[in-house]
């Protein structure tokens, strides 16, 4: 970053080099308001699904498993299980309906929840400590995993709109997680906190 100053004078570039000098030793302050311009990036790529470019829709597996996860939720409910055979279709219906609507990345929250900034002297660290935050920014690959009931003794899983089957365990391939990075600058941002850092280190205050 280069910055340009106008000063007439040997005695007023001394004393403006000086200060110059001082404030750029004190980056705390001027880096705790570029934290704030990051996380507001961050959460706009959050709300914005992807920016510049969206994320990769979900595939049709994982939406039907997200999908199944919502409706053997909502059958554990008390209101689904004094339900009559229609209202119970319909709750079925609508925790379909609901669950596809959620946003990419923001079934819970938890990520988008997570990502934090820290401020030193020197730099910002903006990032989150989810064992899966990684995998989502970068994108890889997850081995095969055996799924077995926590609390139950069975797993339901939607296989059809309303059609449930019930195992005791089932063994989930290896998946293709795409990258979907959410921890994105954009040119804008970049340019203000350029702005905010020359700001403070010419500023007279």
């Amino acid at each position: 970053m280069q910055i340009y100053v106008d000063i007439e004078g040997t005695d007023e570039l001394q004393r403006k080099l000086a200060q110059m000098i001082a404030r750029g030793k004190n980056l705390k302050p001027p880096l705790r308001d570029v934290a704030n311009v990051v996380l507001m990036g961050v959460n706009k790529n959050f709300e914005a699904e992807g920016r510049p470019n969206r994320w990769a829709p979900r595939s049709p597996k994982t939406l039907l498993s997200m999908q199944a996860q919502e409706v053997g939720r909502a059958t554990e409910t008390r209101r689904f299980q004094r339900a009559g055979s229609r209202a119970r279709d319909n709750i079925i219906r609508q925790t379909i309906i609901r669950a596809s609507g959620y946003k990419i990345l923001q079934v819970k929250g938890d990520l988008r929840k997570s990502i934090t900034a820290a401020v030193s002297d020197t730099e910002v660290r903006v990032g989150s400590s989810l064992p899966y935050a990684r995998i989502h920014q970068l994108g890889g690959t997850i081995g095969s995993v055996v799924i077995r009931p926590r609390n139950k003794k069975a797993l339901a899983f939607l296989v059809s709109a309303g059609h449930q089957v019930i195992v005791k365990s089932v063994t989930r391939p290896a998946i293709r997680i795409p990258a979907r990075p959410y921890l994105v600058i954009q040119p804008d941002e970049k340019q203000q906190i350029v702005r905010i850092l020359e700001d403070w280190v010419i500023g007279d205050g």
